[in-house]
C-alpha cells in the first residue's frame, strides 16, 4: 500500500481557530518550532518515513 505524508509546519500561536485568543503580535511569543520539528524528523528518520513538509514564509525567515 502507498501512501502519502504531508506535514504542515507552523507556530502553535498561528491557528485561525485561537486568533481570537492569541495577540497577532508574534515576535513577542516563545517559538516552538524548532523542538518540535527536530524532535518530528528524528521519529520519521528511525522509520525511514519520507514526508513533504509545507511551512509558513514567517516560519522559514525565522528559522533558516
Amino acid at each position: 500500500m502507498l501512501n502519502a505524508l504531508s506535514i504542515d509546519v507552523e507556530e502553535y500561536f498561528q491557528v485561525e481557530a485561537l486568533r481570537r485568543v492569541i495577540p497577532q503580535a508574534w515576535e513577542d511569543l516563545p517559538s516552538r518550532v524548532e523542538e518540535g520539528l527536530s524532535y518530528l524528523l528524528e521519529v520519521l528518520e528511525a522509520k525511514g518515513v519520507k514526508a513533504t513538509f509545507f511551512c509558513l514564509g514567517w516560519v522559514a525567515q525565522r528559522h533558516p
